[in-house]
C-alpha cells in the first residue's frame, strides 16, 4: 500500500472506529442579526457518519506585547470531518451539526461558521456553539 492510499483510507477508519452519527440541518441565509430558516430545497440529513473533535487554544484578549500572558483566555474550537460520498448535498456556512455526547447524552447544537483545508473526499468544517 503506498503511502497516498494509507492516507485516504484513514480517514475513514479513524472515522469508523471513533466518529459518531450527527444529523445536519440546512438553514437558509439569514440576515445580519438573525439566523436563516429551515432551508426547504435541501432534506435534513440524519444518522451522517463523522469525526467530532474539540481543540483547547489559548487565545490573547488584550495586553499588549508588554505582558500578553495577563490577557489570555481560554477557548474551545470544535470541528466535524465528514466523507463527501455520504452528504445529499454540499455543507454550507450557517447549517446546524447536533449531535448527542457519548458521555453524558446531552444533545449539543452547532452552526457551522467555516471551512478548513481537508482533502478532496473529506470536508472539514469548523462549528460555534448555538
Amino acid at each position: 500500500m503506498d503511502f497516498d492510499t494509507a492516507r485516504t483510507a484513514l480517514a475513514g477508519l479513524t472515522r469508523e472506529r471513533f466518529g459518531e452519527r450527527i444529523t445536519i440541518t440546512p438553514l437558509t441565509k439569514g440576515g445580519k442579526m438573525s439566523a436563516g430558516a429551515v432551508d426547504a430545497k435541501r432534506p435534513i440529513m440524519t444518522d451522517v457518519p463523522a469525526r467530532f473533535d474539540i481543540g483547547i487554544e489559548l487565545e490573547q484578549v488584550g495586553g499588549g506585547r508588554e505582558r500578553p500572558e495577563a490577557a489570555q483566555a481560554m477557548g474551545e474550537t470544535a470541528s466535524i470531518s465528514v466523507e463527501r460520498a455520504v452528504l445529499a448535498w454540499p455543507l454550507e456556512q450557517g447549517d446546524r451539526v447536533i449531535r448527542t455526547d457519548p458521555i453524558t447524552g446531552a444533545i449539543e447544537e452547532y452552526r457551522i461558521s467555516r471551512f478548513g483545508d481537508a482533502y478532496f473526499a473529506v470536508v472539514l468544517a469548523y462549528l460555534s456553539r448555538v
